[in-house]
């Protein structure tokens, strides 16, 4: 039961992002982003280590252990509760879960390596620590990169369609990307979305975190300077429709605009209450966890002491 009450906390974990999206607004976004990250993590972290509970039980039956299971466990309890078919699901689920992950993850670096600007496309200017390329098509472009060569990556169109002050605040808002390994981040959300493609709310909370990835390099690039604000929501709202991949750190994705546009209006601090509304859950359920798999350690622990002992 221990390794059930693993996999539910888990799966609850993921649904924190989106639960908590309006007051997680109200505190810094880089704050906010991280905690984004670190649900996404433990949700898929705890959701495994439950799946690989469950199934230890009916492994280790099929590799020769089954009759001191069978007669420990009447005296401490199944330690699965899901009998052997629930058991084998269970351990096929352990083995799916590293292996979409690492699928997703490896289709989403190939993917931005194909993003990377070869040498001989665009104008180049190198910049401290990254490569400023200026493609020549009459789309609007914004995005930045950091497999392979650090790039910052904008069109002729968008040079076009933007008054000076409002491109140099977009390409500030895609410098703070590079410096702050946003790339990254969303790579590994990406495969970490990958990895449970058939619970929704790790989806959800995909998208809750690269908007609030976004936000942080705007507030990154502004520096909380009113007219630098009103300068890139003024630009963001010329590209809001632009579409761009998910896993790709760039300056217009729809699916976060209104709420970006929103946030460059100063909300009031998050109150002590409002903050630990965001924080109080997920360390209940951090505790949730922590118990159930001390309590499942101490069954285990139990069927090795007697494993001796045991009639067979």
């Amino acid at each position: 039961m221990t390794a059930l009450v693993l996999v539910a906390a888990g799966l609850m974990v993921s649904s924190l992002p989106a639960v908590a999206r309006p007051l997680g607004r109200r505190i810094s976004s880089a704050e906010w982003a991280q905690l984004n990250l670190i649900a996404m993590v433990g949700s898929v972290m705890v959701v495994e280590a439950g799946f690989v509970l469950l199934a230890s039980t009916t492994v280790l039956g099929a590799l020769s252990f089954g009759a001191v299971a069978s007669a420990c466990e009447r005296l401490i309890g199944p330690l699965t509760p899901l009998g052997p078919v629930g058991g084998w699901l269970a351990a096929a689920l352990a083995a799916m879960t590293p292996a979409l992950a690492w699928r997703a993850g490896h289709r989403t670096h190939a993917q931005m390596s194909r993003l990377e600007i070869e040498p001989y496309l665009g104008h180049h200017r190198a910049r401290q620590d990254h490569d400023l390329v200026i493609l020549p098509t009459s789309s609007h472009i914004a995005y930045s990169i950091d497999v392979g060569h650090r790039q910052v990556v904008i069109s002729e169109g968008l040079v076009r369609c933007l008054e000076p002050s409002q491109l140099r605040a977009v390409i500030g808002h895609e410098v703070a990307h590079l410096r702050h390994g946003h790339g990254q981040m969303l790579r590994m959300a990406t495969a970490l979305r990958g990895a449970l493609p058939w619970w929704p709310p790790l989806a959800h909370s995909h998208r809750v975190l690269r908007a609030s990835v976004e936000r942080w390099a705007d507030d990154e690039s502004t520096h909380g300077d009113h007219a630098a604000r009103r300068c890139l929501g003024d630009a963001l709202r010329r590209m809001a429709a632009v579409e761009t991949p998910r896993s790709l750190a760039a300056f217009s994705p729809a699916e976060a605009t209104a709420e970006r546009i929103a946030a460059m209006h100063e909300h009031p601090p998050a109150s002590v209450a409002g903050r630990a509304a965001v924080y109080v859950p997920g360390l209940v359920l951090a505790g949730v966890t922590v118990g159930a798999f001390g309590a499942w350690l101490g069954e285990a622990q139990a069927l090795l002491a007697m494993a001796g002992r045991c009639p067979i």
